[in-house]
């Protein structure tokens, strides 16, 4: 089944240029250069020909790329130049049908701005919907892993230190099983509440998936992320509510790694491994940032090498050992 999401942003116009995308005062000359050379045709071809249209275009680009403002200035600077182009014509008209030839495009035009800006605005409330969790409000899986690309770009520019958290609320299958899914959901929220009292405005929160969060700390040397974690569980013990805990796995890089997977996966590891300590524990390492290091398991080639090595030092050793034992002398 396709994705809500997805489904919803296929059908919105305009979605493929994005808002901000391109500088504004590039678009306003664009759309300045574009509506001269409109009016120019307009005024060789003459009032039996209409370019009402193409006179849209550059109203429509400004209000969606830039700012509503500036696309309501458009659409009055493209009405008053039509305007002047058909005085040019020995049989412009005069008085109430001047009049009406003046408001009817420049109300045309600001509908069309309207039209656009309310389009725009559902893109931008869809996408800020879509990056928020709507149960706990922190950022959602995607907006967090794209955040936390900007930030180790950041991290990487500047050589700078950064440390990444993971946390597993405890006991959240218990409270939905026992309880109900409602306390459940309130446990999430204390959790998410609780936590973010503890962190910079800086630093990236996001939930990954049921009862696990993570955060991004910019900047964190290894005892102040470590800090952040232990806060985190006096927080959730002795804060307002019901207490509870959380298994806590904290990376900390003293210089920024090329990629974060490596630095995701450790941390997920420590997670489980405070998880398997029962919980309310924080698990906490340095990582290398050695951009070659990889910590996946060796493949099956490596192993029956390393395994040969490992027998051949045996094999030395003991050969060693067999020449300096008077006892196994030979006979």
């Amino acid at each position: 089944m396709p994705d809500r999401s997805q489904s919803l942003r296929s059908k919105l116009l305009l979605t493929r240029i994005r808002p901000g995308s391109v500088p504004a005062s590039l678009v306003l000359l664009g759309g300045v250069l574009f509506a001269v050379l409109v009016g120019v045709a307009d005024w060789l071809t003459g009032p039996n020909v209409s370019l009402v249209i193409l006179y849209v275009l550059p109203v429509v680009a400004v209000t969606w790329l830039t700012r509503v403002a500036l696309g309501v200035a458009v659409a009055a600077a493209v009405s008053l130049g039509s305007l002047l182009i058909a005085e040019l014509d020995p049989g412009a008209n005069s008085g109430g049908v001047w009049l009406w030839n003046a408001i009817v495009p420049f109300a045309f035009y600001l509908l069309v701005v309207w039209l656009v800006a309310g389009q725009r605005q559902l893109l931008e409330d869809h996408e800020r919907l879509a990056d928020v969790d709507m149960l706990t409000g922190v950022l959602s899986r995607r907006a967090f892993y794209a955040r936390v690309d900007i930030e180790l770009a950041r991290a990487r520019r500047e050589d700078g230190p950064l440390a990444f958290i993971y946390l597993d609320v405890d006991g959240l299958k218990e409270v939905n099983d026992s309880i109900s899914h409602a306390a459940g959901d309130e446990l999430l929220r204390r959790f998410v509440d609780l936590t973010a009292r503890t962190l910079r405005p800086t630093d990236l929160f996001g939930r990954i998936g049921g009862d696990e969060f993570a955060l991004l700390l910019p900047g964190a040397t290894p005892i102040q992320a470590e800090g952040v974690a232990d806060r985190v569980l006096d927080q959730l013990r002795h804060g307002p509510g019901v207490s509870s805990t959380a298994s806590i796995g904290v990376v900390a890089c003293t210089h920024a790694p090329e990629q974060l997977d490596g630095v995701v996966r450790l941390a997920d590891q420590l997670m489980y491994m405070a998880k398997r300590d029962g919980g309310g524990v924080v698990r906490a390492t340095e990582f290398d940032p050695h951009p070659t290091i990889d910590l996946r398991p060796p493949s099956r080639a490596v192993r029956e090498d390393q395994a040969v090595v490992g027998e051949a030092a045996a094999a030395s050793d003991g050969a060693e050992a067999a020449g300096g034992d008077p006892s196994r002398s030979p006979h």
